[in-house]
């Protein structure tokens, strides 16, 4: 039972185009609003505006700042029309692949994390000319689909306990957020839940 996928599946496309959808946007308000002739007093507001919606989030991807970035390259190094190719014909995990590098990946400060069991967050990988390409894989692993962790049923004990176990692919769970989401399971199983996954090579029970 894939209790993640019956959630998503209707979903799917969204999440798969999330970094483009919304760059696609950013990209184009950016640049309409640039080329009307409008007063100080309207272009201020909206270039405020504008810049806190692509801004960075420190510890976390935010979908417009990547995208926003993503098609400005892409029209400055190649044109107008490969940004209409890229809309149409690519995915966020194949943008990135393709159309980020070793510069781009510094300049958007992006880097790897390891979260440990006292909740402390610890750089693992930052993008310098060694490790950027593994900075970059580990982005590509939370974006689109591959950002939803994969939990499923394994068991219903003798006393009604559901045991559910996490999929773990080397990325770990945000403890603090699964409690939460075990905690409302519980109120709708009705009875004990448990969840397990692996933190620090080690069984970890939720």
């Amino acid at each position: 039972m894939d209790i993640i996928h019956k959630e998503t599946r209707y979903f799917v496309p969204q999440i798969k185009t999330k970094i483009l959808n919304e760059g696609w946007a950013s990209f184009w308000h950016y640049k309409i609003l640039h080329e009307l002739d409008l007063t100080d007093g309207i272009h201020l507001p909206f270039l405020k505006m504008h810049n806190s919606v692509v801004r960075p989030h420190l510890g976390a991807l935010n979908p417009y700042h990547i995208g926003f970035y993503i098609f400005q390259k892409l029209e400055r190094e190649y044109g107008l029309e490969k940004c209409f190719e890229v809309r149409e014909i690519h995915d966020d995990v194949s943008a990135v692949r393709l159309y980020l590098d070793e510069e781009d990946m510094r300049e958007l400060n992006i880097f790897s994390y390891v979260r440990k069991k006292d909740g402390e967050v610890v750089i693992s990988d930052v993008a310098d000319e060694d490790d950027w390409k593994v900075v970059r894989n580990e982005m590509i692993r939370s974006v689109g689909i591959n950002s939803v962790p994969q939990i499923y049923a394994d068991r219903i004990d003798s006393d009604g306990t559901l045991i559910l176990k996490h999929e773990y692919d080397g990325r770990d769970l945000d403890l603090v957020y699964a409690e939460r989401v075990v905690d409302h399971i519980r109120d709708i199983w009705k009875s004990d839940v448990r969840m397990y996954t692996i933190l620090e090579d080690e069984v970890w029970e939720i």
